[in-house]
């Protein structure tokens, strides 16, 4: 609120980083900073990352509410071709560790190993199958000494199965945009399928909104549209891309099947 103007004022500098990075500085009236780390590797296979970030509140001593440092949040993701089968084995991962300055610390690991069965139906049609086994495993400590109900042999999880699959078409056409030029029009309808079933959560810390996930059974039509800009020669894949066009509508399985409790109830698949 102080240095608002001049060189490096609030202003000029929350200009300067939308010219030069498309984007700009936290708002000016927030109470507390965000100082953040991120690094990030990708491979054909696989792809990880890492995360530090610490939150600075000068009103933390005022309110008795310390924040929660995020030190640290590693993620890694991979699929993996099987050797002589049609199938792959693919997994997500999150090890996420969340340490105020003193009291409650909560460390959260989330694993989903699956087996994706891809199902080639023709020059046109595509489908997969993909299913797999959740498990989100829980560790809550008073800092250095382990919090009442939680240790290392008694900690918290939370089991899920997760199934999905989806059949769609590729479609494209080109559009000549003068002599040297050519638009293509990629259209992919899709159809997709998927199921997640949870189990009790309301035992779990409830920490970023990840612990609270909710049950799926959607059956959910796709009309995908992509727009890509390129050079006339057909032998050239077009390299530009203009913009695309997502339209979709889910159809929830478990509402259409609720039972209705009340006079005026109404269900809303």
């Amino acid at each position: 609120h102080e240095y608002r103007d001049g060189i490096t004022g609030f202003a000029l500098s929350n200009r300067n980083f939308l010219n030069d990075f498309n984007r700009g500085l936290q708002e000016a009236s927030l109470n507390f900073r965000e100082s953040i780390l991120q690094l990030s590797s990708r491979s054909q296979l696989g792809s990880g990352g890492l995360e530090l970030r610490h939150v600075d509140d000068p009103l933390a001593e005022l309110t008795g509410a310390e924040p929660a440092q995020t030190l640290p949040r590693v993620l890694y993701s991979r699929r993996q071709p099987l050797n002589n089968l049609p199938l792959s084995f693919g997994w997500d991962s999150e090890y996420v560790y969340y340490r105020p300055q003193a009291g409650i610390g909560y460390q959260r690991l989330d694993l989903l190993p699956r087996l994706i069965l891809p199902m080639p139906l023709g020059p046109m049609i595509e489908g997969t199958i993909a299913g797999g086994f959740r498990d989100t495993v829980y560790r809550v400590e008073t800092i250095g000494t382990p919090a009442s109900g939680w240790n290392s042999t008694n900690s918290k999880n939370r089991n899920s199965l997760d199934f999905a699959t989806n059949i769609a078409a590729l479609l494209a056409r080109d559009f000549p945009l003068g002599a040297e030029r050519r638009l293509t029009h990629t259209f992919r309808p899709n159809l997709h399928y998927n199921y997640r079933s949870n189990g009790d959560q309301g035992s779990l810390p409830d920490l970023d909104g990840f612990d609270r996930l909710a049950d799926n059974n959607n059956l959910t039509l796709e009309l995908n549209n992509y727009f890509r800009a390129g050079k006339a020669d057909p032998q050239i894949l077009p390299t530009r891309q203009l913009g695309y066009l997502k339209l979709n509508q889910s159809y929830n399985l478990e509402e259409a099947r609720r039972d209705l409790t009340v006079s005026g109830d109404k269900r809303r698949p």
